[in-house]
């Protein structure tokens, strides 16, 4: 595999890099590819002349993009839009995209079909995901998903904007067009594809321990018989005020579920003092506090770089969280 990143700086200097690209292209031999657009911008009357663009040098070639809280090109932060060409060298690979709108289609449902693209193309090694910042829990999609072979990987992210405190984002394709409303869901595979995710955190725990005594579904209600809005407000001084998913970002919850310690952040204070989750957190758990330590998140990195560079990647998809760029 092969991935060639495009900054767009402006529409000229853009076509020139494609001409030269599409020559490259087709010198040997018009491999599988496809192309996927990060863009800090939203407006699809903006995006329409870069994937117009790509459709007059690429006719043939599927594009596939979502909204971002910022690009990283070559190690430095970027151009509001920008273009990764993934390539596929050997001819045993094989990928597809899915398009799914969760206005239309129940989570449950959109999970269930996901599981089955898998069982009836049983090449699939990967199932790649980008999900718009949604009204609902993400359990039910992760619940769903359970139905997939313990040997597919499962990556991805929730796409946003550059204001991390504003519900929309956005997903788009060549097949399906442009939702504010969406999953893109890419499935990789094939007997010569060799995958590997990680995780990596970095976020380290403070304060005491805390029993999750009252919560339904994603609303956390009570920590310890008090108001879980309450646990911010003693101890980290966060006020319940439109700017408290901003504050509380920097100073998320680790939740322990079966086994693994997941970061959770809370996208809402409510005025009866419970807390909107994006995702469910069971009553008997206990979390903690957590906050950003610069140490611990560079040696993280550096174990988990040594672990991928074992594993050799041709390729590498890698998904920052706002949150660590807000910190």
């Amino acid at each position: 595999m092969k991935n060639r990143i495009f900054a767009f700086k402006d529409m000229m200097q853009f076509e020139g890099e494609l001409s030269l690209f599409s020559k490259w292209y087709k010198e040997h031999g018009s491999p599988t590819m496809y192309f996927q657009i990060h863009s800090a911008i939203l407006e699809p009357e903006k995006l329409k002349s870069v994937w117009d663009c790509l459709e007059n040098f690429f006719p043939d070639v599927p594009w596939v993009g979502n909204s971002t809280s910022g690009n990283i090109v070559d190690c430095e932060v970027a151009a509001e839009i920008s273009v990764s060409a993934v390539i596929f060298e050997k001819p045993t690979s094989k990928f597809f995209v899915r398009q799914y709108d969760y206005s239309r289609e129940s989570v449950g449902g959109i999970a269930q079909n996901i599981v089955g693209e898998t069982k009836e193309n049983s090449w699939v090694k990967a199932v790649e995901i980008f999900h718009c910042i949604s009204p609902f829990s993400t359990t039910a999609l992760c619940e769903g998903l359970d139905g997939l072979a313990s040997d597919i990987q499962v990556f991805g992210g929730i796409v946003c904007s550059p204001d991390i405190t504003s519900p929309k984002s956005c997903v788009f394709s060549s097949e399906e067009g442009y939702t504010k409303s969406g999953l893109l869901v890419f499935f990789f595979g094939g007997p010569d594809f060799y995958v590997d995710s990680r995780k990596i955190s970095g976020w380290k725990p403070i304060g005491r321990n805390f029993h999750v005594t009252r919560s339904e579904g994603n609303i956390l209600y009570e920590l310890g018989g008090i108001p879980a809005y309450e646990v911010y407000n003693k101890y980290l001084n966060i006020k319940n005020d439109q700017n408290f998913f901003y504050n509380a970002l920097e100073f998320p919850m680790l939740y322990e579920h079966n086994g693994v310690s997941i970061v959770r952040a809370p996208g809402s204070s409510n005025p009866d003092g419970s807390l909107t989750m994006s995702s469910d957190i069971d009553e008997g758990s206990i979390i903690r506090l957590s906050y950003g330590e610069p140490g611990l998140i560079v040696d993280r990195i550096r174990e988990e770089s040594e672990k991928c560079g074992e594993f050799g990647p041709q390729v590498q998809h890698i998904f920052s969280c706002a949150a660590r760029k807000a910190f």
